[in-house]
């Protein structure tokens, strides 16, 4: 009992303290107020401005209590605003507004694109016209090649995989498409121009590329042999020597490169000219010059040009 009686002692003390303080500081306070307005206005009126005063002071010491409390985070409740509520209202509309607008530019053409190119209402294929130089694909053959695209989208058609349908077909070299709108499809068609038989199996074009029909039209070709990688090589010699022979009465049936890249040239009559690697112009110039009698050609197997200053000879059997 005698600690809590100390204790609340030593609390008395200083609250007693603080209220002596705050009375100096207000009672200075007045004092300052009532001496300033009795030497400028005297009894009556000093006293009147001393009242104004102190009311003064004491507003002012609320307005500061209000800033305490604003700074101590105690907010004033605000009145509803219908005014306000109805401008908030507005504006997340007009945001959402905004937002479905950019959606709809942004999203609207992708999604109408996707609608067009699935479409069997719109830009239906109902006709294919085949346009080219055609000689050796059979004409049924063309059909089946281009039929597929009949009652396709002609937007959403996979140009691509559409043409390398067509290009599996060997005969044909290059393919073009062109839609003509609403509901046509333009094929434009380019056939390979085979100039000889390579290796018996396949065929070679006028650029020397290889291609592989499944069947070989009959016609007298010219028979190239060789490796693949060489065809365009073989096919300019070829180019080059068959005119020198044709001048002279002889056509080429087959030029041979072998795997020692010697030259071999078979003439019409089975007659082997055996050129070699090196110096095939002036071998080919000196069969030219020394050309036999057509009876004594008739008689040789083979000519052998792969000696320096002359050839050897072997005779049929």
């Amino acid at each position: 009992m005698a600690d809590l009686r100390r204790d609340a002692c030593g609390v008395a003390d200083v609250v007693e303290k603080l209220g002596k303080l705050i009375l100096i500081k207000i009672g200075s306070r007045i004092e300052n107020i009532v001496s300033f307005s009795y030497y400028k206005y005297g009894h009556i009126d000093g006293l009147l401005f001393t009242l104004k005063q102190l009311l003064l002071y004491s507003s002012n010491q609320r307005i500061k209590g209000k800033s305490r409390r604003y700074q101590q985070g105690v907010v004033p409740r605000k009145e509803f605003s219908w005014k306000r509520f109805w401008e908030l209202f507005f504006r997340i509309v007009r945001g959402f507004i905004l937002v479905a607008l950019l959606i709809l530019i942004v999203a609207g053409p992708y999604y109408g694109w996707q609608y067009l190119k699935r479409s069997t209402v719109f830009f239906t294929i109902d006709k294919v016209m085949v346009y080219g130089d055609i000689h050796y694909l059979p004409h049924d053959r063309v059909n089946e090649l281009v039929k597929d695209a009949v009652g396709k989208n002609l937007v959403g058609l996979d140009i691509k995989e559409y043409q390398d349908q067509i290009l599996s077909e060997p005969w044909v070299k290059s393919v073009d498409l062109k839609r003509q709108w609403f509901h046509e499809l333009d094929v434009y068609l380019t056939e390979q121009q085979p100039v000889a038989i390579w290796n018996n199996t396949e065929m070679l074009n006028s650029e020397g590329e290889i291609f592989s029909p499944k069947d070989i039209p009959a016609y007298d070709w010219v028979y190239l042999t060789g490796a693949d990688e060489d065809s365009k090589e073989i096919l300019q010699f070829y180019h080059k020597v068959a005119p020198q022979l044709a001048a002279n009465g002889f056509k080429v049936k087959e030029i041979i490169l072998d795997d020692q890249d010697s030259w071999s040239i078979l003439l019409d009559g089975d007659l082997l000219l055996i050129m070699g690697s090196e110096e095939l112009d002036e071998r080919l110039a000196r069969f030219l010059r020394q050309l036999p009698d057509q009876n004594v050609l008739d008689a040789i197997s083979h000519i052998d040009f792969r000696y320096r200053n002359g050839f050897s000879v072997k005779w049929k059997k």
